[in-house]
């Protein structure tokens, strides 16, 4: 499938990197349709791209790269709405700011998002607990 990026122009991308969020995004509930890729010149780092809105992207990170120990508390509801089953292991990717000086790069640890690679759902959940900042940089992160 060819999908449009503003940021990147015309992708293609497999059926496979296509997940579904039924609730949409924080600010964005009626977006649920997104896809996840990475595109050479900004691995490790991958995309979250909308497939209704072109100019609606994110740059993300899977948080057990940058995170290793950061423990993300996921409810059985949370769980429940991506169909994870007892043998799925969820995903988690933080979602990133980048700046110019990318040693200042941070990631919002209190919102993830949760998906289920088998049924490509996802989620993203809001974390109260202060622990979990919006803006930890990525590159000299204390632990939570």
């Amino acid at each position: 499938m060819i999908i449009d990026s503003y940021r990147l122009g015309k992708i293609e991308v497999a059926d496979d990197q296509i997940y579904n969020f039924s609730e949409g995004l924080v600010g964005f509930p009626s977006m649920a349709r997104f896809a996840f890729f990475v595109h050479q010149e900004w691995a490790p780092f991958m995309f979250l791209q909308s497939l209704d809105l072109a100019s609606l992207a994110f740059v993300v990170a899977e948080s057990s790269r940058f995170f290793p120990s950061v423990n993300f508390p996921l409810a059985s509801k949370d769980l429940d709405c991506i169909e994870l089953n007892e043998t799925d292991v969820p995903k988690i990717y933080l979602i990133l700011t980048l700046y110019k000086q990318i040693e200042l790069t941070t990631a919002n640890l209190k919102g993830p998002l949760i998906l289920n690679e088998r049924r490509k759902l996802g989620r993203q959940i809001v974390l109260l607990n202060e622990r979990y900042p919006t803006k930890a940089k990525i590159f000299e992160f204390e632990e939570v």
